[in-house]
């Protein structure tokens, strides 16, 4: 099975880069040889062109829910479909996107999860991290990697 991980966000913007750190982090945990990791600091369709070929994705971003705890990680479900309005490309989503690269015959993953970590706060020009977020990169990675399954059992000999 190929999966990808994509973590993505702004390395300039303070906390918007904990879906990068994040995949870093992912990429020390997971033992699996299918996994493919990346970072992107895009969304809509040039982000879904990276999902191309693979049959599972997992993609890590930041999210802004002031009604939530900062630093509190989400699994956001994702479906195919879409409620997008055609005649507006600005607003396209990662399930928008891939649609439309489907309907040009892209094979697209059959199952896609969604992780969130929330910021809190619109972020500034920021080359740092907050040392909360940052501190907790590593248990957002076992957590995910727990739930995803990206760490194989050692074989005993």
């Amino acid at each position: 099975m190929s999966i990808i991980i994509i973590g993505v966000g702004n390395p300039i913007m303070g906390d918007d880069a904990i879906g990068i750190l994040t995949v870093e982090e992912l990429r020390r945990v997971s033992n699996r040889t299918d996994v493919t990791f990346a970072t992107a600091q895009f969304s809509g369709i040039p982000l879904a062109e990276m999902l191309i070929g693979h049959e599972r994705a997992v993609i890590i971003d930041s999210i802004i829910r002031a009604d939530a705890s900062y630093g509190e990680l989400y699994r956001i479900k994702c479906t195919k479909g879409s409620n997008h309005h055609p005649e507006s490309m600005h607003t396209i989503g990662i399930v928008d996107a891939m649609g439309v690269l489907e309907r040009h015959g892209a094979k697209m993953p059959d199952a896609i999860s969604i992780y969130a970590i929330n910021i809190g706060h619109e972020q500034v020009v920021n080359d740092k991290i907050s040392d909360e977020i940052a501190r907790n990169a590593a248990r957002y990675a076992h957590e995910i990697a727990n739930y995803e399954g990206l760490v194989e059992a050692k074989k005993a000999y």
